[in-house]
């Protein structure tokens, strides 16, 4: 939801004309606001004060006391759902995902898990890998809000349906307090983008060639010899080569303070850090021991731990929510591992 109004100091309103929006909605708050002069519009006067308070008026409408303008100094920004079905976001999260492998959908768990957020996942259903096709289907042509999603993840969120692990991370990590808001300052939820995308390209999507280099279609053992050379230079080149950027960004003024790769505090590209590198850590251990004991890497290394450690994803960690890696993106073959 957009930023709502901002409690102002000494406000005095009558408590009749406060209101407050179902969770996760903040109360509303009385807004100061000089009056504006009779001649000026009931719509002029609506933007000022959507203006002032970051209010989207496509969204919401404000009412204000039912007393002439040029009487008072203070109303009440009242936001009401006009439609609750288009804007009520107090309904659980439901992730699609297939059964029986962590994949791309583990990085949008751990952020709904981070935020303690309620959610379904198909990956736990009877029917899940039903579901994913169904979504997924030729035949699907979406409806007359949202367009057909091309492979999981997919998240539905009341009548919101997305795809795109960065896109679904983005509209949940704005949502729950892991990526800056739009329109901040520093503009930092392209930053927090920026970071999750570089992982996803070097840690995940890369990680995923090295078993696959050929075609999607073919098995590992009819790409078996293309997969040792692609995998040989993956773990000699290009894992040091993202390892080594993700310690820069720490190092950076940017980073703040603690272990974090963005403005002092965790965001959603940390969790997406996390899962890349515990992926890796799977599928090469041997080659990603022997980077962890060069030392040069120590802030990424860092901030893994600091991640495992917290509570919320700690208890998900030793639950059987958490699947155990198996034919997805990341897997373990010994012959592609090298020190």
């Amino acid at each position: 939801m957009d930023t709502v109004c901002r409690q102002p100091e000494a406000a005095t309103v009558d408590s009749g004309y406060m209101t407050s929006l179902p969770a996760p909605y903040p109360t509303l708050w009385s807004a100061m606001l000089q009056p504006l002069s009779a001649s000026d519009s009931d719509f002029a006067h609506d933007v000022l004060l959507a203006s002032k308070f970051q209010l989207n008026l496509s969204l919401h409408r404000l009412i204000r006391y039912q007393k002439p303008r040029s009487t008072y100094k203070n109303y009440v920004c009242y936001i009401s759902i006009c439609e609750a079905n288009e804007t009520a976001k107090d309904v659980s999260y439901n992730l699609v995902y297939w059964p029986g492998v962590p994949g791309r959908g583990e990085h949008v768990r751990l952020v709904l898990e981070e935020a303690g957020a309620s959610y379904t996942d198909t990956a736990a259903a009877e029917n899940g890998v039903d579901e994913v096709l169904k979504h997924t289907a030729d035949t699907n042509t979406g409806d007359a809000s949202n367009p057909p999603p091309f492979a999981p993840p997919i998240l539905i969120h009341g009548d919101l349906l997305i795809a795109q692990v960065p896109n679904i991370l983005q509209y949940l990590g704005v949502r729950h307090g892991l990526a800056p808001k739009p329109g901040d300052e520093n503009d930092g939820v392209y930053h927090v983008n920026q970071l999750a995308l570089t992982a996803l390209d070097g840690l995940s999507n890369e990680v995923h060639d090295t078993h696959h280099p050929i075609a999607m279609g073919l098995t590992y053992e009819d790409q078996k010899e293309e997969s040792k050379k692609r995998a040989k230079d993956y773990v000699e080149t290009r894992l040091p080569k993202f390892l080594g950027y993700f310690e820069r960004v720490l190092k950076g003024e940017a980073s703040g303070e603690g272990p974090w790769l963005y403005g002092g505090s965790l965001t959603y590209a940390d969790l997406v850090l996390f899962q890349c590198i515990d992926g890796v850590k799977f599928a090469f251990p041997k080659a990603l021991t022997k980077l962890q004991d060069s030392n040069k890497y120590n802030g990424v290394f860092k901030l893994y731990d600091a991640v495992k450690e917290r509570p919320n994803i700690k208890e998900y960690l030793s639950s059987e929510r958490r699947q155990k890696y198996a034919d997805g993106i990341y897997r373990h073959y010994p012959e592609l591992d090298s020190e």
